[in-house]
């Protein structure tokens, strides 16, 4: 299925071009089912008991049954709710804030438990989306506010204090003119293949959305350096409650011979103790996943494999990543191309 006439028209405008971009940084096209369909629309403003502020409505005609929870959360159709003369339109995940829009076709939103410069209700759907993109693409999960993102967005989180490569960055990427979301006081920077948050801080969270704007921000804060810690993960699927509960213990640590594998636990355990350590540990209902640091990501990766393949097979993924790329690269199987962190 397409885009909707009236989706094509709303595209067209230019209060929708952040919207557009944020898009072309998902992997799903945008169809005619993503958006809320004019009689939804009725039955909402009929449950509010008022009309919707007019960019709102076209933001459900676009994207209202696309919306997805990453960091904070976009109300959608069936969770917008009214406060006197006020319509809900976002929520920090905490509770924190919430974002208020009063009536009006683009009215200033109101900002509950917090203080922000004002700005219209446009102006702070494209901030938001903007935040909980970066959010998706920094912290490995590869999902954004309106999905899974494209395979060429790659994004991370970089410690950083050296004002010299601050000031570069400054110099390199403008500011932009999309609002921040509270707890920020930093403007966002970029370009249109690039956002930067933080500056000035103690981390910088950054997306790069082409394998140019990569090596752009790569050039700047040296994402891969040689000899880098680097972190690992092997990830187990599929487990049924069997194998569940013969690979921990019963107070629901990880085995041993399930980490280290089942022929010889002892032995790799002493092959990975030259090579890093273990950092964390995730119990799933269904499946499971370990963490370990090193600075030698692939024979690592090596070790792993020999000692898991055969017990888990095709369920086994092992990847790796640069401590400053939230992307893991697959190093087993071979053939599987991504891999990311369940949610």
């Amino acid at each position: 299925m397409t885009t909707s006439a009236r989706q094509d028209e709303l595209l067209l405008s230019p209060r929708w071009r952040p919207l557009r971009r944020a898009l072309d940084w998902h992997a799903e096209p945008l169809m005619a089912e993503h958006g809320c369909t004019p009689d939804e629309i009725t039955a909402l403003q009929t449950r509010l008991g008022c009309p919707l502020p007019g960019v709102l409505r076209e933001w459900l005609e676009l994207v209202g049954h696309r919306l997805q929870e990453v960091q904070d959360i976009p109300g959608r159709p069936d969770t917008i709710v009214r406060d006197g003369d006020n319509v809900l339109v976002w929520t920090e995940n905490q509770d924190v804030w919430r974002l208020w829009s009063p009536p009006g076709e683009d009215p200033i939103c109101l900002l509950e438990g917090m203080e922000a410069p004002p700005a219209t209700l446009s102006q702070w759907l494209a901030g938001l989306v903007l935040s909980d993109t970066l959010v998706g693409a920094a912290c490995g999960t590869r999902r954004g506010p309106l999905g899974e993102l494209d395979t060429e967005v790659a994004g991370g989180v970089v410690e950083l204090d050296d004002p010299v490569i601050i000031a570069a960055l400054r110099d390199r990427y403008p500011e932009l003119k999309e609002p921040v979301p509270p707890f920020w006081d930093e403007p966002w920077r970029g370009d249109g293949e690039t956002v930067l948050r933080g500056l000035g801080t103690e981390f910088i969270e950054w997306m790069a959305t082409t394998p140019q704007a990569y090596a752009r921000v790569d050039g700047l804060l040296d994402l891969e350096p040689e000899g880098g810690l680097c972190e690992v993960v092997v990830h187990v699927k599929d487990l049924n409650p069997a194998e569940a509960a013969q690979c921990r213990h019963p107070n629901g640590t990880l085995r041993d011979d399930f980490i280290y594998g089942p022929t010889d636990p002892q032995r790799t355990a002493a092959e990975l103790a030259d090579l890093g350590q273990l950092s964390q540990t995730r119990l799933g209902r269904t499946d499971t996943d370990f963490h370990f640091l090193t600075y030698q990501p692939e024979r690592t990766c090596q070790v792993f494999a020999a000692a898991l393949a055969g017990a888990w097979g095709q369920r086994l993924t092992i990847a790796w990543r640069p401590e400053r790329v939230a992307y893991f690269r697959v190093a087993f199987p071979p053939e599987r191309e991504a891999f990311a962190l369940p949610t």
